[in-house]
């Protein structure tokens, strides 16, 4: 007994041993490029850049308030006025390391964070192939295992760090499909699925179609060969199906908001006009790939596919083909994609934009199972002990040396194009692969040992290549918002201006501003401070045209603060700007003035100023006629919301002189001569939404005015990346102004439409003191309460500056009232007096709720089921066979064959 006990408990220590070494290996190979890249901790630059600086790492700020219990999971005030974010916000168990940073240190943690998640990864993985085969040599185990931490989906696509959460659990997902295929047993699966969907619906339906075609496969090409080793007796397609299906219902409510969320938003608003058959037929004519980094997918690939390779070489001389047809067809399943753009977009459901070969974790796991499947114990001859550690210390000396050889090499030649890099890897790849190959198969994997090595050398050079900002030209982290810079402002002005930001009752409600854009447009997240802008999710197609039809600007799915008028900021609540210009005096008190670093690795300061709008509206607006905001006509929008208040003269007027124009070789200018009478504030707004052509300069009075957006502070171009809707002209009084547009017509995009107008501050002023009442709001996490005191007679509602969308519902006095949007970016609830508590619980979310607690109900009745008999195969499984070999086939055909068959057919056509 005693003996018995002590084997299994060796057992059990030598198999966790086996587990935990390949996540310490990639441990320290990751450890090692950080030091070698002088990144954190071992440097002052941080590994974020391109999607992870501007977008990712404020999930992480927005998850680490929810920890903290100060936000919602599901909503975010500080993103465009207040919106919902269902599922965008990605919750991960890896989420709780952000208990042991400080705040403002997120960006630090993104390389302890990262180093964590690839370690899980590596451990997962190495149960996958074991689970395979754990007749694999260890050796092997722990390269395959260690691999999928830095293999090239990772690499490529680590700045989207949910994307890593997600893939370290795809080995589990394959792991639980196997047994749940030859066992029955779906419970394993069901949980994987359950969180990996809740991480992110899109890359788990994209493994999913995988999961499914390479069932198939194995149906189709194992299951029918009565004398194959590898055939399971009968596979249980009834409970494997089951499962795949009990883990969606389990998560639906969470991907079910997120999907709904996802298709109403402004990315995918459009293009799919046709339907789906029209878009498929669309589809296949996109035959040349497009970006050429789609092949670093394929990093850390050379170990894998030289095992795979020895593998099938082996079946193919003892004439065992089935087994190398179905590795074979598995491995063309997502490879063919990189040599056919249609295929490459079906797989990706028609879009994915700057992020190539998303499925490509894909890629590795199922070249590794490969592997592992087709390897057959052989007597490998072993070597002295003495030789071999001498041989390891010296192969160990060479790695470094060859590592720093490299990086010299590199550093030396900074600028290198995409294309070299890409030819450099792949000859590295080969040269792996080979080198691989031979020391495996030379003298019956005498020097098998000595493969970590050749990996070694490998990992360490594509993680100086890839980890960190890129130091060749990359399509990738170029934009000037791609860079995390701009957190670190933002953390400098909250401790510089914390004592002199808004304050009062509504304080929460207070919006802040920044119209220079230095801060990009996730500021207001890092702040805790509500704006207008904001990207950790898509605004909607009704958000961006409310926005720019006030005269703000956009980029791609973002609202940015530049642009927009006096008025506009008015209505929005904007209390606060900051910027390191100097504003208009008129229209905006100066604060407060700090000296911030701009450039944590430079040392570069610059001077932001905190200014206060001087015209504010309250918080609820009364509205005396709804159907004024009902306008179609961008030129009288503005006008409508004085109108709807009870301003009858227009606050806003069109500029009617006529200028003069001079034509030249190359410009074309514009010259108008006005008259101002009163106090006016003059506007150009050009109608160039999400363009940057940089090809116009104004000047009023002789003097030029700035168009600054990110990273171009001395920018004087209209219009600019994150500056191309409106332009403060400046503010008269009865005086005339020279207003110049001079225009580079050599330039594309310079016969744009624009027009001049004017807000009239007088009106602005008495309107903005008729409105004035007394009310209380108070902000829950995903709520709002006003308390109306005293407001004004002869009005029908209020407007509140937060957007509407579904999923918003309002009690007036206590009493349930239907609300409404208005302009995209305003809700207008029909009150006038008393209490109101709006409050937010994203749509569907109920649905998915109920959804998966009767799943849930019904695992645990099949599960019962189950303990009550043996668990197997019935005459279900026979039918659903032959049923699932069919529709792989089907899915084949629509996937591969139709796509290959129609560019061969326009190719020879060309």
């Amino acid at each position: 007994m005693i003996s018995k006990s002590i084997c299994r408990s060796t057992g059990f220590k030598i198999k966790i041993t086996e587990y935990i070494l390949p996540a310490i290996l990639i441990g320290v190979v990751f450890t090692a490029v950080l030091a070698t890249n002088g990144l954190w901790p071992f440097g002052k630059q941080t590994i974020d850049y391109y999607d992870m600086a501007q977008q990712a790492e404020m999930n992480y700020y927005h998850n680490f308030d929810e920890i903290h219990g100060e936000k919602s999971l599901i909503f975010d005030w500080y993103t465009n006025l207040g919106r919902g974010i269902p599922g965008l916000s990605e919750p991960s168990l890896f989420d709780l390391l952000l208990i042991f940073f400080p705040r403002r240190y997120i960006p630090e943690c993104m390389s302890v964070m990262m180093l964590v998640k690839i370690m899980f990864a590596a451990v997962f993985m190495g149960m996958f192939i074991r689970y395979i085969n754990d007749e694999l040599p260890y050796i092997f185990r722990l390269i395959l295992a260690s691999g999928y931490g830095l293999c090239g989906f990772v690499l490529m696509n680590y700045t989207l760090p949910q994307w890593i959460d997600m893939a370290a659990l795809v080995p589990l997902v394959l792991m639980y499909s196997q047994k749940a295929l030859k066992t029955g047993r779906f419970l394993g699966l069901s949980v994987t699925i359950f969180l990996i969907m809740i991480l992110d619906f899109y890359f788990t339906i994209q493994m999913l179609m995988f999961v499914f075609l390479i069932g198939g496969m194995y149906s189709i090409m194992l299951v029918s060969d009565k004398e194959s080793k590898e055939r399971i007796h009968e596979p249980c397609f009834l409970r494997f199906l089951f499962g795949i299906l009990a883990g969606l219902g389990l998560s639906a409510f969470s991907w079910l908001p997120d999907l709904v969320f996802t298709l109403t938003s402004a990315r995918f608003g459009n293009g799919t006009e046709g339907g789906m058959f029209a878009t498929y037929i669309a589809t296949l004519a996109s035959i040349t790939p497009a970006y050429r980094s789609r092949w670093f997918s394929l990093l850390g690939l050379s170990a894998p596919a030289a095992l795979a390779g020895v593998g099938i070489s082996c079946r193919i001389r003892k004439k065992d083909i089935r087994p190398v047809i179905f590795a074979i067809a598995c491995i063309l399943f997502f490879v063919l994609q990189l040599f056919l753009e249609s295929i490459h977009l079906i797989l990706h459901f028609g879009s994915y934009v700057n992020y190539p070969l998303r499925n490509s974790f894909m890629i590795y796991c199922i070249v590794c199972g490969i592997a592992a499947f087709l390897h057959e114990k052989r007597d490998v001859r072993k070597v002295p002990d003495g030789r071999s550690k001498a041989g390891y210390v010296l192969c160990l000396i060479i790695c470094v040396i060859l590592t720093g050889v490299f990086k010299k090499w590199y550093m030396n030649n900074v600028g290198l194009s995409e294309h070299s890099v890409v030819i450099l890897t792949m000859c590295i790849m080969l040269f792996g692969a080979a080198a691989h190959f031979l020391l495996i198969s030379v003298n019956r994997g005498k020097y098998i040992g000595y493969c970590i090595f050749v990996w070694l050398v490998e990992m360490m050079i594509f993680g100086i290549i890839m980890i960190g900002k890129p130091m060749y030209d990359s399509d990738y982290g170029n934009d000037p918002e791609q860079e995390g810079e701009y957190i670190r402002i933002a953390n400098q002005l909250t401790e510089a201006f914390g004592d002199e930001l808004a304050t009062g009752e509504d304080a929460a409600t207070m919006r802040i501003k920044n119209p220079d854009t230095s801060l990009n447009s996730n500021y207001g997240v890092v702040m805790k401070r509500e704006t207008l802008s904001g990207w950790t999710s898509f605004a909607t197609s009704d958000q961006i045209s409310g926005a720019t039809r006030l005269g703000y600007s956009s980029q791609f799915t973002r609202i940015l603060d530049s642009g927009g008028n006096i008025f506009s900021d008015t209505l929005l609540h904007i209390s606060d700007v900051v910027s390191y210009e100097d504003l208009d005096g008129t229209l905006y008190e100066k604060v407060d003035t700090a000296d911030i670093e701009i450039d944590h690795m430079t040392g570069e300061r610059k001077k932001y100023h905190l200014y206060r709008n001087r015209f504010m509206l309250p918080f609820a607006i009364p509205i005396a006629d709804r159907s004024a905001l009902e306008t179609d006509d961008p030129l009288s929008v503005i006008n409508s919301y004085a109108k709807a208040m009870g301003e009858k003269a227009p606050i806003f007027s069109i500029i009617s002189t006529e200028p003069t124009v001079e034509n030249s070789l190359n410009h074309e200018k514009i010259r108008y001569e006005i008259s101002v009478k009163g106090n006016k504030t003059l506007y150009f707004k050009g109608r160039t939404i999400d363009t940057d052509y940089y090809n116009t300069r104004i000047s009023v009075n002789d003097k030029v005015i700035p168009v600054p957006s990110i990273h171009e502070n001395d920018n004087d171009l209209f219009p600019a990346h994150f500056n191309n809707n409106t332009l403060e002209l400046g503010s008269f009084c009865n005086e005339d102004v020279v207003i110049i547009i001079d225009r580079d017509i050599s330039e594309a995009g310079f016969d744009y439409d624009f027009y001049l107008y004017e807000i009239d501050r007088d009106i602005l002023s008495s309107l903005c003191d008729r409105m004035s009442y007394d009310l209380k709001v108070s902000r829950g996490k995903r709520s709002l309460d006003i308390e109306l005191e005293n407001m004004p007679s002869g009005y029908e509602g209020i407007l509140i500056p937060v957007p509407y969308t579904n999923g918003w519902t309002a009690k007036t006095n206590g009493t349930v009232v239907d609300i409404n949007g208005a302009n995209g970016l305003f809700t207008y609830v029909p009150v006038t007096k008393g209490n109101v508590h709006l409050s937010y619980f994203p749509p569907y979310m109920k649905i998915g709720i109920i959804t998966a607690v009767l799943f849930l109900g019904i695992i645990i009745a099949v599960s019962i089921s189950d303990r009550r008999r043996k668990t197997g195969t019935s005459g279900m499984d026979t039918v659903l066979g032959y049923a699932y070999a069919f529709a792989t086939a089907a899915v084949i055909a629509v996937i591969y064959i139709i796509p290959i068959v129609y560019a061969v057919f326009s190719l020879v056509r060309v």
